[in-house]
């Protein structure tokens, strides 16, 4: 059995080290993109989620502003387009 010059084993190793590295941060590139993905998906369905429940206030109590914080409710005298929700 013959042994490689250490220089060409150490080239590889590096080299293979390199690639490990690599698929490493890559797995974690494409994690971070599924991640991405969920965010925008569940932000989304968030966003549709006040759609909705601004329908019901506003079928509700009417046409007007809704404090998100203390639940206090001020209506408006103009035409019904959905309650708007204050954020502080």
């Amino acid at each position: 059995m013959k042994k490689i010059s250490q220089e060409l084993l150490e080239g590889l190793q590096k080299a293979k080290n390199a690639m490990q590295s690599i698929q490493n941060e890559l797995g974690l590139i494409v994690i971070s993109e599924y991640q991405k993905q969920e965010l925008f998906d569940a932000y989304k369905k968030n966003q549709e989620q006040i759609k909705e429940l601004s329908v019901k206030i506003e079928s509700e109590y009417g046409p007007g502003n809704l404090n998100i914080d203390t639940g206090e409710f001020t209506p408006s005298e103009k035409e019904p387009t959905g309650a708007s929700v204050i954020e502080d």
